[in-house]
């Protein structure tokens, strides 16, 4: 029959590899074993909780980079490969001074391939050093470069956003103040089209001020109003560019249904093709609404389905920006803008970089307003049909 010490050997054994202890070069040389093995949690216990916070963000910074690449190794396989090629037992004490030592170890290192960079014939050891810190009685590898570096790297990045947050916020009153000089008071309609008397490919609006030009678009009368619908490639409303140049604020009103379940539909762009974005008023794929202007993107809440109207506005003063969809503010920003001249194109329906995508869907009562809109405008806006 075993005796007890038989029967908790096995677990004295398994205490020893959790909780490294000893002298330095010791320690260094069961952390060597234990990446020889490839036993990765023996490794990361191996390491000092600086060492490990460091990983930890070192980690978590390769999965939000590589998001396409799965699921990400674990925090405590980062560093057990890299240790492999070391040389078991080759560690020896260099100096030790308080709760710090280094300890020399070897590494093998490839000489002669079959193939270049592959199939190593030779090796050679490579003296390196690895220091250690003491940590509540016990030795742990302590890799202070990467501590180090994650140290440094985030005070530089906080700098950094700081400097970014301060370069905003200073930018943001500057447009602010732009937008008060320039904004009318009061909001009053900049053109409109009914699509009531559609003949031809050029179409004025009802103040006649400005002049549309119908690429293919077909004119529908639906019993809430004339119409126009987007059903081929190519197919598109082509609108003046100065409609919406060096536009300080106002409003975007239309009514709009997406005639297929792809739901995809390319409601407003104002841009250079594949440059610059003034304005881009979209609907994804997966049924949400978005809107790029100049670089910042507002999103709606509700996702749009497919074969019914939505009345939408848009609305950017010195507030920020607005998102509405039948009378209700879905998104809000404060991010201010002015809707500038920097953009050559300014159309609906058709992608303005690959003129063969087209949008399937119907588009009425099209409206664009300046000037700063109140509460009363916008539901007074909503309020017509």
């Amino acid at each position: 029959m075993k005796s007890r010490i038989d029967w908790l050997m096995p677990l004295m054994l398994l205490a020893a590899c959790a909780k490294p202890t000893g002298q330095p070069e010791e320690v260094a040389n069961a952390f060597l074993g234990a990446a020889r093995r490839q036993d990765c949690q023996a490794v990361w216990q191996f390491f000092s909780k600086g060492t490990q916070e460091a990983i930890l963000v070192e980690s978590a910074k390769f999965a939000k980079d590589h998001p396409y690449l799965g699921t990400p190794p674990k925090p405590e396989q980062r560093y057990c490969d890299r240790y492999f090629s070391y040389v078991t037992d080759s560690a020896t004490l260099k100096k030790m001074e308080g709760s710090i030592a280094v300890v020399r170890v070897l590494r093998k290192e490839p000489t002669n391939f079959l193939i270049p960079g592959f199939f190593p014939t030779k090796f050679k050891e490579v003296p390196e050093e690895l220091a250690l810190v003491k940590e509540y009685g016990v030795w742990k590898i302590d890799l202070p470069m990467l501590r180090e570096h994650y140290v440094e790297k985030d005070k530089r990045l906080r700098a950094q956003e700081e400097q970014r947050l301060a370069a905003y916020r200073e930018e943001q009153a500057r447009v602010r103040e732009e937008i008060q000089k320039t904004c009318p008071e009061t909001l009053s309609l900049l053109a409109r089209w009914t699509f009531e008397a559609v003949s031809g490919r050029m179409l004025r609006d009802v103040t006649g001020q400005f002049t549309a030009e119908l690429d293919g678009v077909q004119a529908l009368h639906l019993p809430d109003g004339a119409a126009v619908q987007f059903a081929a490639n190519k197919e598109a409303i082509i609108l003046p560019e100065e409609l919406l140049n060096d536009r300080s604020c106002g409003v975007i009103s239309f009514w709009f249904r997406i005639d297929n379940t792809n739901r995809h539909a390319r409601l407003f762009h104002k841009v250079d093709p594949g440059v610059f974005n003034e304005l881009k008023i979209e609907v994804a794929g997966n049924g949400r609404l978005f809107i790029l202007r100049r670089g910042h993107q507002l999103m709606n809440q509700e996702l749009i389905q497919p074969h019914r109207f939505y009345h939408f506005a848009f609305v950017w003063n010195d507030q920020g920006e607005a998102l509405y969809l039948n009378g209700r503010q879905d998104a809000h920003s404060p991010h201010l803008a002015i809707i500038g001249s920097r953009s050559s194109l300014t159309l609906i329906g058709r992608d303005p970089v690959n003129a063969g995508v087209c949008s399937t869907m119907t588009l009425r009562d099209l409206r664009f307003y300046e000037g700063r809109a109140t509460d009363a405008d916008i539901e007074n806006i909503f309020r017509q049909n």
